[in-house]
């Protein structure tokens, strides 16, 4: 089964729960970034320190991207897009010189 088809199931599952859930995406990058534009996870409010379903890359990114999910969730605006820009040196402090 594809990751797409896996995704779109997985989010089939989760409203037919009537589960509230935050599709994360990563949209555009510029250099270098753990996972390519397109890349996408699920996360709930139960989600702690990894997503449901899914990876933008893992790491600092990847944590930042579930709380800050889990505080609109937890905030009901999970019914809002939200578009971020980020600087993973500078944002995240992911590189170390």
């Amino acid at each position: 089964m594809s990751k797409q088809v896996e995704h779109h199931r997985m989010i089939q599952q989760l409203m037919a729960q009537q589960v509230n859930f935050a599709v994360v995406i990563i949209t555009d990058m510029k250099g270098s970034a753990p996972q390519e534009p397109g890349a996408k996870m699920l996360v709930t409010i139960d989600s702690e320190q990894s997503p449901l379903h899914g990876t933008i890359g893992g790491g600092k990114l990847e944590l930042f991207a579930i709380e800050h999910a889990k505080k609109l969730l937890a905030t009901n605006q999970s019914q809002t897009t939200e578009s971020m820009t980020l600087n993973l040196q500078s944002d995240l402090s992911l590189i170390h010189i």
